[in-house]
């Protein structure tokens, strides 16, 4: 019994060793990578050649070009809303008009729950949106847009 304890623990400890060799292993792995990655960002941020900055150039325009698209559809989107609710508005005037007050009040509901619906869901689309478009800058550092 006492060959087969001293056995079971010098395989534990082979294991631990083995681990903590694999550990270490993947520890300076990461650290190398991370390194060499810091070390071509470096290269890439000092290389003014023409080429490199016509990259640099292209890739601040594709962003302004992407932030001005946002922007109209954002603004154009509030417009359509703005046009949807005047619209109704103008429905309820003219059914207020033709209609008893209790089904009234009930196609008002109707409205409301309907507008409430598109809010939500534009809400749902710009709050994703957001949260999908994390970009990295040139230095390297993440910012949200």
């Amino acid at each position: 019994m006492v060959k087969l304890d001293k056995i079971l623990n010098d395989v534990l400890n082979a294991g631990i060793a083995l681990f903590r060799t694999g550990e270490q292993t993947l520890n300076k792995t990461i650290s190398d990578l991370q390194k060499s990655f810091d070390e071509l960002k470096a290269r890439g941020a000092s290389d003014t050649s023409e080429e490199a900055q016509k990259l640099r150039s292209q890739l601040d325009e594709i962003i302004k070009n992407t932030d001005a698209l946002r922007n109209k559809a954002e603004e154009s989107y509030k417009e359509t809303l703005e046009k949807i609710e005047t619209n109704f508005k103008g429905v309820v005037q003219q059914v207020e008009k033709i209609l008893p007050k209790n089904e009234l009040d009930s196609l008002q509901n109707n409205i409301n729950e309907l507008l409430n619906s598109i809010r939500e869901k534009m809400d749902k689309l710009k709050s994703k949106e957001k949260s999908e478009t994390k970009t990295e800058d040139p230095a390297g550092t993440e910012k949200s847009e």
